[in-house]
């Protein structure tokens, strides 16, 4: 089961054609907007990026100390008129005599970057695919830890003292400094 949810956390997302020649640049959590005179622009991934998978599977919702065991991919998809960026978190209670299963997975998709009216996307370039950001990440103690990712650092909660599912356990990335270009079908003028 997929979970979407269309939050674009602290990001700003514009979106302009500054005349019919001229393509915009998005930048996402800067705020600003600057033009280009070729049929690509840069779309920056956003700056931070948080998932917290609710999705409850399986067991309680505490992992009791059991891992868990966290994996995160990423993924750049797009369609003809929108790129969008989404994470995938699982996160599932490692063995331990007390063991109950529980487990936890979620999807958080945003969109990035939407074409200028009357246009149509016609590739993406640059990596898309993050499979295995985090893969098989047992967590060992009640606090946060910090993972290298191809993404940057992040920050893994796990487990706590109490219940984790829906509430505590995340991947928080903070400095995000990946970007896709977008290529848009040439421009056609009216005759």
């Amino acid at each position: 089961m997929k979970l979407f949810t269309s939050i674009c956390v602290g990001a700003l997302l514009l979106v302009a054609c500054v005349d019919q020649e001229l393509y915009g640049q998005v930048i996402i959590g800067q705020g600003k907007f600057k033009p280009i005179r070729d049929h690509r622009g840069t779309v920056h991934l956003p700056r931070v990026f948080q998932i917290m998978p609710t999705y409850h599977v399986s067991g309680d919702k505490d992992f009791e100390g059991h891992g868990p065991r966290i994996s995160v991919d990423g993924l750049v998809t797009y369609n003809r008129t929108q790129v969008m960026f989404s994470l995938a978190m699982t996160a599932h209670e490692t063995f331990g005599i007390k063991n109950d299963h529980t487990k936890v997975v979620g999807i958080r998709e945003i969109v990035i970057y939407t074409a200028p009216t009357g246009r149509r996307i016609k590739a993406v370039h640059g990596r898309k695919d993050f499979r295995g950001l985090i893969e098989n990440y047992v967590d060992k103690s009640h606090s946060a830890e910090r993972v290298s990712t191809a993404l940057g650092m992040a920050q893994v909660y796990g487990d706590r003292k109490g219940d984790d599912v829906g509430v505590y356990t995340r991947a928080n990335f903070t400095n995000i400094r990946h970007f896709v270009r977008v290529e848009l079908d040439p421009l056609r003028r009216a005759p």
